[in-house]
């Protein structure tokens, strides 16, 4: 079973460190972003729905990063305890 594009993307982009004070919103943002992007270079995709489809990839993922960092006051708090390898907040 293939994985699903944007939890793959959201992983790559949570597990990034170069961007320190990143808020849960600027994460989600780009990982939509990203995703639009490349749904954009392989289908077609009519201007009037991307409003709309960006406002449906946020809410995805939201729900996937809620679920990831659940138990954790912020992200920053979340990447410091995956670089501590410690398995929860």
């Amino acid at each position: 079973m293939k994985n699903d594009p944007l939890i793959e993307i959201f992983q790559r982009l949570l597990n990034e460190t170069h961007l320190p004070n990143e808020s849960a919103s600027e994460l989600i943002r780009r990982v939509a972003g990203t995703y639009a992007q490349d749904l954009f270079r392989e289908a077609s995709v009519p201007l009037q729905f991307l409003d709309d489809m960006l406002h449906d990839l946020e809410q995805e993922t939201l729900e996937i990063y809620r679920k990831t960092t659940y138990g954790c006051l912020s992200l920053q708090e979340y990447r410091y305890n995956k670089a501590k390898n410690k398995k929860t907040c």
